[in-house]
This record gives C-alpha cells, structure tokens and sequence, in this order.
C-alpha cells in the first residue's frame, strides 16, 4: 500500500509539471528521487512533513523559488539534491537544524547572498556545492571556500 512505501524513485522518466504529491499520504518515505524530469513550480511546502525522509533528489529538473522553510525540520535527512534547477533566494539559518546532513548539493542554481554561518554546524557534512563555482570544502570554519575549475 501507498501508506508503507518507504522508497520512491522515478528518474529520467520525462516527468513533467508541478510536484502534485499528497505527502501526507507518504509517512514512511524515507527516499524520493525526482532527479532528472522536467518538474516546475516550487518545491511543495508539504515534503516538510514527511519526517523519515533521508533522501531527497530534487536535482536536473525546472524546479524555480525559494526553498521552503519546511524543507528544514526534516532532521533525518543526510543527502539533499536541488542541483540544477532555477531555485533563487537565500539559505535560511535553519539549515543548521539538518545535524544528519551528509551531502548537499546546491550548484548551478540562482542563489544568492550570505552562506548561512550555521552550515559551519553540520558536522558531518562532505564537501557542499554551492550555485556554479564554489564548494565549501570540509572543515570547521564557514569561510574556507575554494575557486572550482
């Protein structure tokens, strides 16, 4: 039943429109990979509530907005994939609150303004990409940032 699916993927299966999922229905989805449609529209505020999540591919699609705050209290995420989309605006502080965070992919995207300092919290975090040329690479201050070719 839909109620105990735990891992949905569809990829590069030409997926197209907004993200329509009733995600309260997907209580114990722990993996949902999108990655490499033609999905627009915003991220649905709604993903928020699926609380098991671990991991979200989001990335390759036509995804536009800002990344809702709800995406933030999915504190048992460890990959979060929003790569190559048209997502703009700002990391919110709260990002700090994902503590499983091992993989972020951010790049080629239209964000812009300050890193959170808070990403200098995720302790167990692997290299971020951030937008198009930039990775925060491992280490405990926020502000060593390296110059990718």
């Amino acid at each position: 039943m839909i109620k105990n699916l735990s891992l949905l993927k569809i990829d590069f299966y030409g997926l197209v429109g907004e993200i329509q999922m009733e995600f309260g229905s997907f209580a114990k989805l722990e993996y949902l990979s999108l990655f490499g449609n033609q999905l627009s529209g915003g991220i649905p505020a709604q993903i928020g509530l699926v609380v098991s999540l671990t991991v979200l591919h989001l990335g390759e699609n036509c995804l536009v907005g800002e990344i809702p705050r709800e995406l933030y209290k999915l504190r048992n995420l460890k990959i979060l994939d929003l790569s190559y989309n048209k997502l703009f605006g700002t990391l919110a502080q709260e990002i700090g609150h994902l503590d499983c965070l091992v993989l972020l992919w951010l790049n080629n995207n239209a964000f812009a303004g300050q890193i959170p300092s808070q990403i200098g919290k995720l302790t167990k975090r692997q290299p971020i990409y951030w937008s198009r040329a930039f990775t925060i690479v491992e280490s405990s201050s926020i502000n060593t940032l390296r110059f990718e070719k």
